[in-house]
């Protein structure tokens, strides 16, 4: 067998030469291609080339603000010092240690005894005595510290709501300060007041509140702006009764109202009855009184007087209400009456007076209508003269009238308006005993405006002109002009003020004069200066012309009062005043001066 020999080292070298030559040419070409083809494959394509050039675009865009984005390492550790700060272990109150008991009763006579461990391993052996158990817990250093790092508006609830209270006085006096800002700024521009910019919404979400006891201590706020001595009154159901009684001593130095003046003391006695219903469609109410007088010294004198007055309304939609009204008053007739000539009274005529009304508002928008029908009936008694008993009949009336109102409302504050009015004044006696028709048609027109300025100044004036014109040729017409008004007006609080404005046209039994024409201003001042104090004053003034000629009557009077309350059913009450006529008619003129001094109970 032949055994192959190995190639000599010449001959390998010869060949193993160009296979290396090759290889290194290689080489570098094949590396190439591998690191081509990885930057191939690395290189990003469509969309996500793009994000990484809008991340790069932000990136530069951060770095060129003023403001650029924080080191995510430096802001990691400022949180963590942040949260180190706000978390202090030694702010934390440990809790009491559980005391152990020594079970050993047989050791201790006085039973289980509390060991303290903590107190003898911080090296206060006395704060481990053994003590009695007791049934009053004991405070701890631990338990004080613990109280002391708590909320003081959780500590407290007394302190809580008493600052709560606070907050929501000091909201509401700033509300207030702000609404009566706006108010003055609106006044002093010359504009009118639209009412509350509150929605229904927020009204509604303010009813549905809880009382709390921020809630309960402004309604006791509210409770002492009411009057600590009205009378409470006798409830039935939803009526309440307010019976009052006032009694006193009147003195005066002209009792008859004459120029020859004769003095007099005189009891004064006036029963008061007040009434009302507030339902939830209507409202009712009654006032009514009867005053007597008896002389205790001077001229017989004895004297009633009263009236009564009932009204009510009702609401027949939100757009329709019936207003209605019933009164009554008799008085005698003093010297301030209608000029009668040749005659000598030695007792005067009682003056009845009947009277009712029924009318219906509607509401349409901003429109307003109203129509109401009046009937007044008024009747003399007899009076006796010095010659004898004179019949009155012949002045004896009613009256049938009627009122239409038109009125749209520029704003809630003001509503300008305009009524008619047309009546009949109807004569029991066709002929008088001077043989002339007295009875009238009545014709009125006037102009007003109703206001709400909120609750400082409120009510309505209306001026116009008023005429009765005879059935009789021979009779001229009675005609002037008219005024009508109520204001209400408060300028501080304790303090109202009250203005009342009025035309009556007067009848006569003179032989051919038709009448006169009556206007008279009422005005009361009353301010409160203390709860149990009230004073108050009071001015009239009154002026009649009389018809086809220059004669006129001019009365005036004025009073003041005080009040002062001894409790809620009893007062003091006194006053003075002035009275004084003047006349161009002859035995007219004369003046009275007279005081009172009384006790009012109510309930």
């Amino acid at each position: 067998m032949r055994t192959k020999r190995p190639l000599p080292l010449r001959r390998y070298t010869a060949l193993t030469l160009p296979v290396f030559g090759a290889l290194a040419c290689l080489t570098p070409v094949l590396a190439q291609e591998a690191n081509d083809q990885l930057l191939a494959q690395a290189e990003p394509r469509g969309s996500l080339r793009e994000l990484l050039d809008e991340q790069q675009r932000l990136i530069d865009q951060n770095l060129l603000a003023n403001d650029p984005l924080p080191d995510p390492i430096a802001e990691a550790e400022r949180q963590n010092a942040a949260q180190s700060e706000l978390f202090d272990p030694t702010d934390v109150p440990m809790p009491r240690r559980r005391p152990t008991y020594d079970l050993d009763r047989d050791n201790d006579p006085a039973g289980a005894q509390p060991v303290d461990d903590g107190a003898i391993a911080a090296g206060r052996e006395t704060d481990a005595r053994r003590e009695r158990p007791s049934l009053r817990p004991r405070s701890t250093d631990a338990q004080e510290a613990a109280r002391a790092a708590r909320p003081a508006r959780a500590a407290d609830p007394v302190r809580s709501r008493e600052r709560n209270a606070e907050e929501r006085r000091d909201e509401e006096e700033r509300l207030a300060t702000e609404q009566r800002e706006r108010e003055q700024d609106v006044l002093s521009t010359g504009g009118i007041r639209q009412g509350s910019a509150l929605r229904p919404e927020a009204e509604d979400y303010e009813r549905a509140q809880p009382i709390g006891p921020a809630e309960a201590e402004s309604a006791g706020e509210r409770s002492e702006d009411t009057d600590p001595y009205a009378a409470e009154g006798i409830r039935f159901g939803s009526l309440v009764l307010r019976p009052s009684v006032e009694t006193g001593i009147r003195v005066t130095d002209n009792v008859n109202l004459t120029p020859d003046k004769e003095s007099s003391v005189l009891s004064e006695t006036t029963l008061r009855l007040e009434a009302e219903s507030d339902g939830s469609a209507g409202t009712a109410a009654l006032d009514g009184f009867l005053t007597y007088e008896k002389s205790i010294s001077g001229p017989e004198v004895s004297e009633p007087e009263g009236g009564v007055e009932a009204t009510a309304t009702y609401d027949l939609t939100r757009e329709l209400r019936i207003n209605a009204s019933v009164r009554y008053a008799g008085e005698y007739e003093g010297a301030e009456a209608p000029y009668s000539p040749g005659v000598d009274f030695t007792e005067s005529s009682f003056e009845h007076t009947y009277g009712s009304s029924l009318g219906i508002e509607k509401y349409d928008g901003r429109l307003r209508y109203s129509i109401t029908g009046e009937a007044e009936r008024t009747v003399y008694s007899d009076v006796e003269t010095s010659s004898g008993t004179v019949s009155q009949e012949d002045r004896n009336s009613s009256l049938l009238n009627l009122r239409l109102r038109g009125g749209y409302e520029i704003s809630p504050a003001l509503i300008p308006f305009a009524e008619l009015e047309v009546g009949r004044r109807f004569y029991d006696n066709e002929f008088d005993a001077g043989g002339f028709e007295r009875s009238a048609d009545r014709y009125a027109l006037r102009g007003g405006v109703q206001f709400d300025l909120s609750d400082k100044l409120s009510g309505e004036i209306a001026i116009g002109y008023l005429t009765e014109r005879s059935d009789d040729d021979r009779l001229a017409d009675v005609e002037g002009l008219s005024l009508e008004g109520q204001v209400a007006w408060s300028p501080m609080r304790g303090t109202d003020v009250t203005l009342g404005l009025r035309t009556d046209v007067e009848g006569a039994t003179t032989l051919g004069a038709s009448g006169s024409i009556l206007h008279g201003l009422d005005l009361t001042v009353a301010r409160r200066l203390r709860a149990d104090l009230e004073l108050s004053a009071e001015f009239s003034a009154e002026r009649r012309d009389y018809v086809e000629t220059d004669d006129e009557d001019t009365i005036l009077s004025a009073e003041l009062g005080a009040t002062y309350w001894i409790n809620r059913s009893a007062a003091l009450i006194g006053r003075i005043a002035h009275e004084r006529q003047s006349s161009t008619l002859p035995g007219r003129d004369y003046q009275a001066n007279s005081a009172f001094l009384g006790l009012r109970l109510q309930r």
